[in-house]
């Protein structure tokens, strides 16, 4: 009787130590499967924060305009107008990178040009326009080698009162 019941408790053992790595290995088989859908799921989650960055992006822009915006019409400005002028006075070959409006009421310029003279053709059309007075070249600089040749510049003027 003896050996039967080691065999018999022997049986028992191993049925026990596999149904305890059948648990195990399907625990760990799950926890594959959650982690997989995880990594799904973070892969999701980082396009939408992607896409959330792209707006607050552009929702950052949008308010640096509406600043300025409002800053012309705290100074008794139309802004409307005065941006109107500011792209019928550009000359095509010049490009404005920024506008903006300082507490004391300057305005500031800045852009591109591939040439000097339009950057003076730019500068004489703000003295001639109607809404703009004081204007003032500020610096003048070629870009460095590398990129295509062209001068960026800053300009200050004032915006004449009830503009």
């Amino acid at each position: 009787l003896g050996p039967i019941v080691w065999i018999v408790l022997l049986e028992v053992v191993l049925l026990a130590a596999s149904t305890v790595y059948s648990a195990r290995h399907f625990s760990i088989v799950s926890m594959r499967d959650e982690a997989a859908q995880l990594r799904e799921q973070v892969a999701a989650f980082k396009t939408d924060l992607e896409m959330i960055d792209a707006v607050q992006a552009r929702t950052k822009a949008a308010q640096s305009v509406i600043d300025e915006i409002q800053g012309l019409a705290a100074l008794g400005h139309r802004p409307v107008p005065v941006l109107r002028e500011i792209k019928a006075i550009t000359p095509g070959d010049v490009w404005v990178t920024s506008f903006n409006v300082k507490p004391d009421g300057a305005v500031s310029i800045g852009g591109g040009a591939f040439s000097m003279e339009s950057v003076a053709r730019m500068a004489r059309q703000l003295v001639h326009s109607w809404a703009f007075d004081s204007v003032k070249v500020g610096d003048v600089n070629l870009v460095p080698a590398g990129d295509p040749r062209h001068y960026t510049f800053t300009m200050t003027c004032s915006v004449q009162a009830g503009r």
